[in-house]
C-alpha cells in the first residue's frame, strides 16, 4: 500500500508513530486536557485511504476511510480514535450495506474482536432475539447490548431497516473497545430498498472506556470508583438473568466479561 494512502493507528501509542506512518495531512487542535487530529474527504473521492489498526495478534484494515479523528493526551498518547468509512456507494441497496457490515464483523472476528455486553445487562445470545418484540428493551428496561445487537445475529432486511441508527454494535479485544455504528439515510424515492450509509468506528483505550462508567465530574477518580460500580452492575445482571431464566430465555453462560483494570468484590 502506498504510504500516502494509509495510516497506522494504535491505542495508547504515541501520536508521532501514526503521523510518521503517513503523509496524510491532519489538522491539530488542542485545549488544556487533550488534543485532536482530524482529516476528512468526500466519501465519493477516489483513492480514499486505508486505516491500519494495530491491535492484539492481528491488525485490522479499514478501507475507504473518508474521515478520521484521533484524540490524545496533551503529552501525545492516543486515547481513542474515530474512523468513518464509506463502505458502499451513495443510494446503495440495503442488502449491499448489510453485506458490507457482516463482512466487517467477520474481519473483526478474525482479528480477535468479540461481542461486548455491558456488565449490568443480561448475556442473551442473538438466537433468543426473536423472543423480544422491542429491539432495545429487556424486561422493560432499555439496553445497549441486547440480543438484537449481537453481531453474530444475521438480521433480516426488515429488521435492519427498522433499527435505530444511533445504536452501535459493541466489541472488545483484550483491553481495547470498539463501538461500530451504522448511520443510514433512506432514499426518498425507495426507502425500503435503498439508502446512503456512513459506518462509524470508535476505538477506545481501556482508561477512556471505563472512565465513562462513572459520572463526568468524577472521571479523574474512575479507578477508585469503578470497583463499586462494577459490583453494582454485576448484581443487576444476576437479577435480570434470574428473571429471564424463569421466563424460559436462554443465557449465554459461556460469555466472559472483558477483564476490568481493577479488582471487584
Amino acid at each position: 500500500m502506498d504510504n500516502k494512502l494509509k495510516i497506522d493507528l494504535k491505542l495508547d501509542s504515541s501520536i508521532q508513530d501514526s503521523l510518521s506512518s503517513t503523509s496524510i495531512k491532519l489538522t491539530k487542535d488542542c485545549n488544556s486536557s487533550f488534543c485532536a487530529y482530524n482529516f476528512d474527504l468526500p466519501s465519493a473521492s477516489v483513492n480514499l485511504p486505508t486505516a491500519n489498526i494495530i491491535s492484539g495478534k492481528k491488525n485490522l484494515h479499514l478501507d475507504k476511510v473518508s474521515g478520521l479523528q484521533i484524540f490524545t493526551t496533551t503529552s501525545g498518547a492516543i486515547t481513542s480514535f474515530v474512523i468513518y468509512t464509506a463502505g458502499v456507494p451513495s443510494n446503495a441497496r440495503h442488502e449491499d450495506a448489510m453485506a458490507y457490515f457482516y463482512q466487517q464483523v467477520q474481519n473483526l472476528d478474525a482479528a480477535g474482536w468479540q461481542r461486548y455486553i455491558f456488565p449490568n445487562e443480561a448475556r442473551i445470545p442473538g438466537a433468543e432475539a426473536s423472543k423480544f418484540t422491542n429491539l432495545n428493551e429487556v424486561v422493560g428496561k432499555n439496553v445497549g447490548t441486547g440480543p438484537w445487537m449481537d453481531p453474530n445475529l444475521k438480521l433480516s432486511k426488515q429488521i435492519w431497516v427498522s433499527m435505530r441508527m444511533f445504536d452501535p454494535w459493541r466489541f472488545y479485544n483484550g483491553n481495547e473497545y470498539l463501538d461500530l455504528m451504522v448511520q443510514r439515510e433512506n432514499s426518498e424515492d425507495d426507502p425500503q430498498n435503498r439508502g446512503s450509509y456512513l459506518f462509524t468506528w470508535m476505538f477506545k483505550s481501556e482508561s477512556e472506556f471505563y472512565a465513562e462508567f462513572v459520572r463526568a465530574e468524577d472521571r479523574e477518580r474512575w479507578r477508585e470508583l469503578l470497583p463499586a460500580e462494577l459490583t453494582r452492575m454485576g448484581k443487576e445482571r444476576q437479577k435480570t438473568e434470574a428473571q429471564l431464566k424463569k421466563m424460559g430465555i436462554k443465557i449465554d453462560e459461556n460469555y466472559k466479561d472483558a477483564k476490568p483494570p481493577v479488582e471487584t468484590d
